[in-house]
């Protein structure tokens, strides 16, 4: 039952913040160059290229938390398979080690930057743009949510009761649909995408293969079983045989053994048949993974 689903996965939530380092311009500077209306501007505080290392540790684990992930009607809220939780929990430990040692570098570097920023802005330098507790403008952490079905023993009537069981299961139904769409769509796009590529060029000759295809399309197939949670038996049917007839291939093969070539061709068209017929009959969502 669609209600069962927290035995398999629990919800993630991750908060990162990043101090921004940038200002919109004051509306009388826009003035002097022309009609506020059709103009806007911002300045920046410091160097970008120090706030940029944060972003990369975020942009990382962002990254890494949906590779897991599977799409959850509630905003801000992750799916994951418990199967998959010591990995990620080790993982997001990294990136807040790796993030704050970002911050602890910027930090370092501040008191400098602001005293670049006030030779190179002139003017436009404006002190209170700069926050006085500039460490508490950066945050990186996660909690783990549990969402339960109402309980009887509450303070609602039977009627409010009714109405927000039946809340509960839509939303674990509507969970199941989506998660279960996000998977066949996704494996698509990867199959989809390498399809394209080992069609001949318009020169007729093969085109160059890069190894992060068949890289995204690994790593896809390696984290399928845990992200499964629903058992959607077709598609796993579908990631074997690509995982079988992806086995020992590289981007070097693919581009000068054509008999391998027509081998991953020839057996790509049975798995896109079968996943575009998946996806056809499958509902529409509003959650893109």
């Amino acid at each position: 039952m669609s209600e069962d689903i927290f035995k398999k996965a629990c919800l993630v939530k991750l908060t990162c913040r990043c101090w921004s380092g940038k200002r919109a311009l004051p509306g009388d500077t826009m003035s002097a160059v022309g009609d506020r209306e059709w103009l806007n501007g911002t300045k920046k505080l410091v160097r970008p290229g120090l706030i940029r290392p944060i972003r990369a540790v975020v942009a990382s684990a962002r990254r890494m938390l949906r590779d897991y992930a599977l799409p959850f009607p509630i905003q801000g809220l992750t799916l994951v398979p418990k199967t998959a939780m010591e990995r990620i929990e080790a993982r997001l430990q990294d990136h807040k080690l790796e993030f704050d040692g970002a911050v602890d570098s910027f930090l370092f570097d501040y008191e400098e930057a602001v005293h670049e920023a006030r030779e190179l802005l002139g003017e436009l330098f404006d002190a209170t743009d700069y926050p006085m507790d500039i460490r508490g403008c950066f945050e990186f952490a996660w909690q783990y949510v549990s969402l339960d079905k109402p309980d009887k023993a509450s303070l609602l009537s039977p009627e409010m009761m009714k109405r927000e069981e039946e809340k509960f299961r839509n939303l674990m139904a509507e969970a199941k649909t989506e998660a279960m769409t996000a998977l066949r769509e996704g494996f698509r796009d990867l199959v989809d995408g390498l399809a394209r590529k080992l069609e001949p060029g318009t020169d007729g000759r093969p085109k160059s293969i890069k190894s992060n295809s068949l890289n995204r399309l690994r790593e896809f197939t390696a984290t399928f079983d845990d992200r499964n949670i629903f058992n959607d038996e077709e598609l796993h049917r579908l990631v074997d045989r690509m995982k079988s007839l992806t086995d020992g291939v590289d981007g070097t093969s693919l581009r000068d053994d054509p008999s391998a070539r027509r081998a991953i061709r020839d057996g790509m068209e049975g798995i896109m048949a079968g996943l575009d017929g998946m996806v056809e009959d499958a509902p529409a969502r509003r959650v893109r993974l």
